[in-house]
């Protein structure tokens, strides 16, 4: 009878769907580019839903450590800076993280033997379109896209 009944249960639960939920997900990318005549540094806004209460309360209390964006070549990824001091713009359970950057501007040349390139639309999509890693003391949370991920390039006009 044992027998029978551990066998049930083996065949009942290879039964069920095995897709994992991520506990984290990106529905908003916005690259915001100033005009020329413009002081602002350009920036991108990252916006994740957040769907597991562990990963919540660590941002709430302020534990991210880091952003990691995957798409970047691990070379470049001193050129992406976030402000871990600054509080996190909450709407809820969606968390917004601005990150400042000079990476995708064409006439700022950072390293030795780097060639200047011309970043148009599509090639700033491109590479920001990847996956994030939320850095907390211990782990890393990692964030893929929700599947109706929006990415806008926007300029910021004075």
């Amino acid at each position: 009878m044992k027998k029978i009944l551990f066998l049930l249960i083996f065949i009942t639960s290879c039964n069920q769907d095995m897709n994992v939920q991520p506990t984290a997900c990106i529905n908003l990318i916005r690259y915001y580019e100033p005009s020329k005549h413009n002081i602002l540094e350009p920036s991108v806004l990252i916006r994740i839903k957040v769907k597991d209460s562990s990963v919540y309360k660590k941002l709430e209390r302020g534990e991210l450590k880091r952003l990691i964006m995957y798409s970047i070549k691990k070379e470049d990824q001193d050129r992406f800076l976030y402000n871990t001091s600054k509080p996190l713009i909450k709407e809820g359970n969606n968390f917004s993280f601005i990150i400042y950057t000079s990476y995708f501007m064409s006439n700022v040349k950072y390293r030795k033997n780097h060639e200047e390139r011309e970043w148009e639309p599509e090639k700033i999509i491109k590479a920001l379109d990847g996956n994030i890693g939320l850095v907390f003391e211990k782990d890393t949370i990692l964030a893929t896209s929700c599947g109706n991920k929006k990415m806008i390039i926007q300029t910021i006009n004075e």
